[in-house]
């Protein structure tokens, strides 16, 4: 754990060791309590918490992202039914306003939206007789990620987990930062083989990509070092 998150823990440890500051509210208005200090704390330490500039992390995954683009999407397991380019736009808008926010609750609050209309979507979209589950919400929620090319993804998700209090109750928003992180995790790695292709022409494809974007790409680096211990060591402490 480093000296910020250690300093974050302490803080809302000293801010609530006297208990009965909150012994007599409710679960909902102690949680509310919460939230306000972590926005007012957010608020305050956010031009100095939260990079100016993209991390090399960052920079490999908005690459990477941008060198997907001619994937297409049922190749990521999506349903024909469920493919309707204009309304999933509106989800990879999320993740933009995701990179504005200011608070890991509004940034969790821009997932939770995305999320959200994923889920309507698959709905809207298909036949599905029951409420879609994780296994139908990733392939399009690796698709919209793709789409959307976050610039600085993990400062984002370093963010959350860092600020985010402590006593944050276990919700819908826990869930959504699960599913981006398995998400990011799954695309950190991602080759030829996720979409039955062969390396030779999936190769071909991203040097393509590449080629239209005027970006150098050196194919021995596609698969992104892993930060998968970083992310579910904070999802964690997080959850």
């Amino acid at each position: 754990m480093c000296i910020r998150d250690r300093y974050m823990r302490k803080l809302y440890t000293k801010l609530f060791e006297d208990q009965n500051v909150l012994k007599d509210l409710t679960t909902d208005d102690r949680d509310r309590v919460y939230q306000e200090v972590e926005t007012h704390v957010a608020f305050g330490l956010y031009s100095h918490a939260f990079p100016k500039n993209q991390s090399e992390a960052d920079k490999a995954f908005y690459q990477k992202m941008i060198l997907l683009q001619w994937i297409d999407p049922h190749w990521l397991g999506n349903k024909k039914d469920d493919l309707k380019v204009d309304y999933w736009r509106s989800a990879c808008g999320t993740f933009e306003d995701m990179e504005n926010a200011r608070t890991p609750a509004q940034k969790l609050g821009c997932l939770r939206l995305c999320v959200n209309i994923i889920n309507q979507g698959l709905i809207k979209f298909s036949n599905r007789k029951e409420a879609p589950g994780a296994d139908d919400l990733l392939p399009m929620f690796l698709y919209v990620l793709i789409m959307s090319k976050p610039k600085m993804i993990y400062s984002n998700l370093n963010y959350i987990a860092a600020f985010r209090q402590p006593n944050a109750p276990m919700d819908e928003t826990a869930y959504c930062y699960t599913q981006i992180n398995t998400a990011v995790g799954y695309l950190e790695s991602f080759v030829a083989e996720n979409v039955n292709m062969s390396k030779e022409e999936f190769s071909k494809r991203v040097k393509e990509e590449a080629a239209k974007q005027g970006i150098d790409i050196d194919m021995t680096k596609f698969i992104l070092p892993k930060q998968g211990k970083i992310r579910a060591t904070q999802a964690a402490q997080f959850c």
